[in-house]
This record gives structure tokens, C-alpha cells and sequence, in this order.
């Protein structure tokens, strides 16, 4: 910035300039006062925006024209020069300081002082417009003062916003952890378990418990893919049809078209509640009263479940043989994956 004639005849240190300076810094702190009062009157002006905008409207652009006003006219006062650019650059940095300030905690009143009957909340706009004043005068150091004043007050009002949002954010971690927890022991407690194998020729890669069925897939050895289907009880449970329904659909729905005459050399009774397709593809038993159904993977699936291929009968049968219920521990270990993939 261009220094005035004035300042430029002035030694550094002579006592005229110190002179120059303190009516200076008398006039920065008379607006920043003067300001500061100013802006109890705020609070009033932004519920008028808001509940009647045609007042509120034009008296908060009188307000921050009034700070503009005040900050240079204090300037002239005191140092007897004409500061119009201070007046402008109060104006505009008061609105934007209101403006964060207020996107904090927005609501009115603010920070009310009862025994002043007055809320205090907007008073740092004024000192926050002075210290942008100073950064536009001649001297260095006030200059420097000024931007000092302006980082503490930037970082006052962002650390806040930004420590709002943390925790904030922390508050709506803290509720959706205990949503999810909620989710898993009702899960746990009235949910359909799934049956897996205790045959040690495969392990259990996924658990997924369900409301009318449950998964359970599994991986041998040798890289077969094994899908495990546990079945609540539904109108249908008890009809000889529904095992090989359900390992080969013979139509889009279980009705009273499709009879066991239709699964002649498809579908083959192994012994009471058991059965099996005849390509050895699928296994459907009873265990642990649920229906549970024994099959390969189709080719999308293997690759997803980490497979190599699709189980082959004899790896289905070993499967089929060891079935058991999958306990709590391991349910909820299997919740608590999904429920993180989620998130």
C-alpha cells in the first residue's frame, strides 16, 4: 500500500510519528468499541430477516453500513485523516464475521447475558472488522498486529465450527454403532440361523442369517464351492413336493400343479425328510426342524465367495452328512463384518 506524504516525511521513531501512532491506535480501539456495541443491536436484525425480511433486511445492511461509518469517522476523529477504504473493508468484514459467527450456533438469542439483558453473541465483529482495518493502514506493525488479530479470530471461529463437526460426527458414530448393535442382537435373539458342515474337508467363508432363509457357503479343499440354505417354516413345509421344489423349480411358483409325478427320475427320496437330486446337485434334509437345502454354486457365485468352481456331488454328500448349526459367536462375527462393509 502507498504510504501518505506525511508518513513518508515522518523519521521512524521520531515523536511525531509515535505520536501518529497512538492517536492511530486510539482511533482502532475507539471503533473497535463503538463496534462492538454496535453489534447488540444484531441479534434484533437477524430474527427480522428471518420473521419479517422486509425490515430485517434493509436494517442489517444499514447495521454493517453503520460499522463502516463508525470505524472511519473514529479514524478521522483521532488521526484527522480520511480512512474510506477502512469504512468499506469494516463494512464487508463485519457482515462475513456475523455471518460465521451466526452459521456456529444458529439461533437467537446467542450467548444471553441476564443481567445485562442482552446478548453478546455478535459483539467480536466489531474488534474482527477492526483488526481487517488495521491490515490497510500505513504503519508495518499495524499491519502486522491486524493480521495477527485476524488469524487468532479465523481460527476461533473455524476450530469451533471445526470441533462442532467432530463432534457432531462422533455423536452420529456413537448412534448408528448403537443402531447397529441393537440390529445385530435382535438378530441374534429372533433371527433364523444358519446351518453350515463340521466336515473338515471345507470351511465356512460367509454366514448370512436371513428371515425365511439363511446362507451359509463354504469352500473344500480343493477349491468347490458349496452353498449351504437353511428354510423357516412356511404353507408349503410338510409337502412332499417342496424339497425337490426348491433343488429343482419345475415352475415360477409351488402350486397345486406341480405334483411329484413331475420329479419322476429328477428328484429321489433318500430316507424320511431326505432327498436328492439324481445328478447328485442338491441335497434337501431335515435338521434341527428347518428344512435345509445342499447344492453347488452357479459360476458367478464360486468366483465370489473365493472358490474355484462348483462343488461336485461326492463334496456336496460329505457336506450334507456333517450338518450343524452355526452357534452365536460366530453369527454375530458374521453381522459385525456386514454390518462394517456397510458403513
Amino acid at each position: 500500500m502507498k504510504l501518505d506524504a506525511e508518513t513518508q516525511a515522518t523519521p521512524s521513531g521520531s515523536p511525531v510519528r509515535r505520536r501518529r501512532d497512538l492517536r492511530t491506535l486510539v482511533g482502532l480501539g475507539v471503533a473497535a468499541t463503538a463496534n462492538a456495541l454496535l453489534m447488540l443491536v444484531v441479534p434484533q436484525a437477524v430474527a427480522a430477516v428471518f420473521f419479517v425480511p422486509l425490515v430485517g433486511i434493509p436494517l442489517a445492511l444499514v447495521l454493517f453500513a453503520a460499522v463502516g461509518v463508525v470505524t472511519s469517522l473514529s479514524l478521522r476523529l483521532c488521526t484527522g485523516e480520511r480512512r474510506v477504504v477502512a469504512g468499506i473493508v469494516a463494512a464487508i468484514i463485519a457482515f462475513v464475521a456475523a455471518v460465521a459467527i451466526f452459521a456456529q450456533t444458529p439461533q437467537i438469542p446467542m450467548n444471553w447475558i441476564p443481567w445485562l439483558g442482552l446478548d453478546i453473541g455478535f459483539a467480536a465483529v466489531g474488534p474482527i472488522a477492526v483488526a481487517a482495518v488495521a491490515i490497510t493502514l500505513p504503519r508495518w506493525w499495524i499491519r502486522l498486529l491486524g493480521a495477527t488479530l485476524m488469524v487468532v479470530a479465523i481460527g476461533m471461529i473455524a476450530g469451533g465450527q471445526i470441533i462442532a463437526a467432530a463432534e457432531q460426527r462422533a455423536a452420529e458414530d456413537e448412534q448408528q454403532r448403537l443402531a447397529t448393535e441393537l440390529a445385530i442382537e435382535n438378530t441374534l435373539d429372533t433371527g433364523l440361523y444358519p446351518v453350515t458342515s463340521a466336515w473338515d474337508g471345507a470351511r465356512t467363508v460367509h454366514l448370512g442369517p436371513g428371515g425365511s432363509t439363511a446362507d451359509a457357503w463354504l469352500v473344500t479343499a480343493e477349491g468347490g464351492v458349496i452353498r449351504i440354505q437353511t428354510f423357516a417354516d412356511s404353507p408349503d413345509t410338510g409337502r412332499a413336493e417342496l424339497p425337490c421344489w426348491l433343488m429343482h423349480p419345475v415352475s415360477g411358483a409351488l402350486d397345486e400343479t406341480v405334483t411329484m409325478d413331475d420329479y419322476m427320475g429328477v428328484c429321489e427320496l433318500l430316507a424320511e425328510g431326505n432327498w436328492r437330486l439324481v445328478d447328485g446337485s442338491a441335497v434337501a434334509l431335515t435338521f434341527e426342524g428347518h428344512l435345509v437345502m445342499v447344492s453347488g454354486s452357479n459360476v458367478t457365485d464360486f468366483a465370489d465367495r473365493g472358490g474355484e468352481r462348483t462343488a461336485i456331488p461326492e463334496e456336496i454328500a460329505a457336506a450334507a452328512a456333517h450338518l450343524r448349526t452355526a452357534s452365536r459367536e460366530e453369527l454375530r462375527e458374521a453381522l459385525v463384518v456386514v454390518a462394517a462393509a456397510e458403513r
